[in-house]
Parts: C-alpha cells; structure tokens; sequence
C-alpha cells in the first residue's frame, strides 16, 4: 500500500544520506517531495533534510563528520559519534558551527555528561536558531535530567527573557508555571 511504500521511500532517503552523497540526497529527496506532495507527513521531513545537506555546502568535511557520527548512532557507537563531532566542532568557526555544537551538546546530555552539555549550550556564538535550541536544552537537563527544579527555573526565566519571541515560549512558561505553581 501507498503508507508502506512511503516508509520505503524514507529508509531510501535515510542510506543516501549515510551514505554522505548531499548532491544524491537533495536530488532524492526532492524528487520524493514532489511526489508525495505538502500533505504528507514526510514532506516536511524530506524538506528539513535537503535543508540540512544545504547548509554544509562550503563545508563539506563537516558534512561528513555528522553523516559519520550518525553512522556511529546508528551501531550504537556515541561515544566515538561524540568523538567525531568534538574533533571537527575544536576547529574554526563557520557556518555550521552551531548545528555541531547544537547536535554535540545534545549526545552529551543523553550520555549524561551534563556538566559537557551545559557548557556546549552556553557557548553557541551569534543568535542561530541554534542558540534558541541550546538555551531551552540547557534549561531542560536542569529540570529533566538533573532534577534541580530552581536551577531550571531560572534558566527557564533566562530563556523567556532572551527569546520573547520563540515558538517555545508559550510551552516553556507553562512548564516554569509547573515548576513555580505560585
């Protein structure tokens, strides 16, 4: 059926993009696209991806630093997918220099090297949605992972300050009213 031919058609789009081809993977997932059409749920999917094999066009060896960290995620290898990302994010700023260190900081949380997360979160440059996601993620393993509720509630207070106009904003003032019910 057309659900199972898509799920198909994903896994298809997953190995190009593992397989580190962004030319082969925006031509996929393109053509893909206008198949499916806006209305299925994948299309969005698809379009975040070609958008992610866009931003490394005049930084291919980092490209291939991320496909080779999600290769090592996906044979359940994070320490050594955390290594690839810390080798290639210690070099010179660029342009996606945020998303490394955004999707960097993340793997260390989940690893539970908190202390590692926190200062990858604070330390994203310029004003990237990058930095908005670091923010909200630094306030979270506060709340979440650690379990400090006044830790992660002025972190919380941070983030709404400095981000007024987020997406989140509206979820991350109900959380703060969960955590402060005052």
């Amino acid at each position: 059926n057309r659900n199972d031919l898509n799920l198909l058609e994903m896994k298809e789009v997953e190995l190009v993009f593992l397989s580190g081809e962004r030319d082969s993977l925006v031509a996929v997932a393109s053509g893909l696209m206008a198949a499916l059409g806006t209305s299925d749920p994948h299309f969005n999917d698809l379009l975040e991806l070609i958008d992610l094999a866009k931003r490394f066009d005049k930084e291919p060896g980092s490209y291939n630093a991320l496909v080779e960290s999600e290769r090592l995620l996906r044979q359940n290898r994070t320490s050594e997918a955390i290594s690839v990302l810390a080798f290639v994010s210690d070099g010179q700023y660029n342009e996606t220099t945020p998303l490394l260190t955004y999707r960097l900081a993340h793997l260390n949380a989940l690893q539970g090297n908190y202390e590692i997360a926190d200062v990858l979160c604070t330390g994203i440059q310029g004003n990237t949605e990058f930095s908005e996601l670091c923010n909200l993620m630094y306030a979270e393993i506060s709340d979440y992972l650690r379990g400090n509720k006044d830790q992660a509630s002025e972190r919380y207070l941070a983030f709404l300050d400095t981000y007024t106009m987020s997406i989140y904003h509206d979820q991350v003032r109900r959380r703060y009213r969960v955590l402060n019910p005052e």
